[in-house]
């Protein structure tokens, strides 16, 4: 689709440090978004150890064949980690082969990162979690290959602003056994040849957060590359605002909207159905957790028909939203209400008395009516400068608003408007 649209798609073509500039000379607007796929490093005795492997580095060679289908065989690997990349290593491992898998995590059990579903089916699958520990050293052994990890107690993660800024007690460790060790503690930007653009401390590139335009007028960037791990859905909505500066940049109006589907009549009856709040969720049939470790085929079945109509019927037809105008806000008697017909609309058409305000807040006038909404609607129309008002309901309006007439008088020295002769 993307190539049937004009897009050519050149594989196979890295971009280092030499052909960078030369990129951006050959063309008139660039987009980086190269991810955030390196895998993120700490200095770690031991770490060069024979069986030492890197999260994101692992999980890409086992996704281009890199790993033989039995590389752990009979073996215990421990993961170092607490996030969904930390989990899916280890749930790898097992699939090559792996008996003993043990998740260590800095973070405690409610702490952790990873998705809540995605620690159930690792424990499903029979993988350990060690939580509240960080790693001192990757033990190995007289051939130089990986023979255990040795640990400490990490009493505090998150300092008391949310911030990263772990605790230890060097008092309490532990060692655990292992053939390998998977070091799963982040990823980081492939942002090595941008270093030109500007690079954070994070190593994402220096961007406009309205619309993902860098320190280069030919060059916009977007994704994880800018952001940091994030959401597809982020990724997404960035290249949106960076496509629209580079139109705008290219000479266009920047307007990159395009209908991808004909949208039909939304139906508004939504109608009834008997017991809905007490349907529940039909979820697939998902293989053992054993089972499913001797291979890597999916592990959820997918609904059949009856049962997805079922739970298609649970439905709250949320998209209804968009078809519903929104609701004037309520009047209310708090300081101040807009000065517009829909709040105006809102107001009883009883005896009172109102003010008037402009957009500063000043009151320009006080007035009584038997009727407040249509005083209100009238002074709409005569008076440009009221942009905001306050109502009191009172049957004796003409005192209230001699009382109101005399406060301001006290208080300014002049009448509302600063006019002596009329209220506007």
């Amino acid at each position: 689709e993307v190539r049937r649209v004009g897009v050519e798609i050149m594989c196979d073509s890295p971009v280092d440090g030499e052909a960078w500039p030369g990129l951006v000379d050959a063309n008139d607007a660039v987009f980086v978004a190269t991810g955030a796929h390196v895998a993120k490093m700490i200095e770690l005795e031991g770490s060069g150890l024979d069986g030492v492997f890197w999260g994101v580095d692992f999980l890409r060679r086992r996704a281009l064949g890199e790993l033989d289908p039995d590389s752990f065989n009979g073996s215990t690997v421990v993961v170092v980690g607490g996030g969904n990349v930390a989990v899916d290593a280890a749930r790898v491992a097992r699939r090559l082969g792996a008996t003993e898998v043990v998740v260590t995590s800095l973070e405690s059990a409610e702490e952790l990162p990873a998705w809540d579903w995605e620690v159930d089916e690792a424990e499903q699958e029979e993988i350990s979690m060690m939580h509240s520990w960080g790693p001192i050293e990757v033990i190995g052994n007289r051939d130089g290959r990986v023979a255990g990890l040795k640990l400490r107690r990490c009493t505090r993660v998150f300092d008391s602003n949310g911030m990263f800024n772990p605790i230890f007690d060097d008092s309490e460790t532990t060692e655990v056994a292992a053939d390998s060790v998977i070091l799963a503690i982040g990823q980081d930007p492939s942002s090595g040849p941008f270093e030109s653009l500007g690079l954070s401390r994070q190593g994402t590139i220096n961007h406009s957060e309205d619309t993902m335009a860098t320190g280069n007028d030919k060059v916009w960037t977007g994704g994880d590359v800018a952001s940091g791990p994030s959401s597809f859905i982020q990724a997404v909505a960035m290249g949106r605002a960076a496509a629209a500066d580079m139109d705008k940049a290219l000479g266009g109006d920047g307007d990159i909207g395009t209908t991808l589907v004909d949208r039909n009549p939304v139906d508004q009856r939504i109608g009834k159905i008997d017991g809905f709040s007490a349907l529940e969720r039909i979820r697939p049939v998902t293989r053992p957790g054993p089972d499913r470790v001797s291979s890597f085929d999916a592990i959820e079945e997918t609904l059949e028909a009856d049962a997805a109509r079922s739970e298609a019927m649970r439905c709250l037809n949320c998209d209804l939203r968009l078809a519903i105008e929104a609701a004037p806000t309520p009047p209310t008697k708090e300081p101040f209400l807009e000065m517009t017909p829909d709040i105006i609309n809102g107001i009883p058409g009883v005896e009172g008395v109102f003010q008037l305000l402009d957009a500063e807040r000043n009151v320009i006038a006080i007035k009584g009516a038997m009727d407040l909404k249509q005083g209100l609607m009238e002074a709409l129309e005569d008076n440009e400068s009221a942009a905001f008002f306050v109502y009191e309901e009172d049957p004796m309006f003409t005192k209230r608003e001699s009382e109101l007439i005399q406060r301001y008088l006290q208080e300014h020295g002049e009448l509302p408007g600063g006019d002596d002769d009329e209220l506007w």
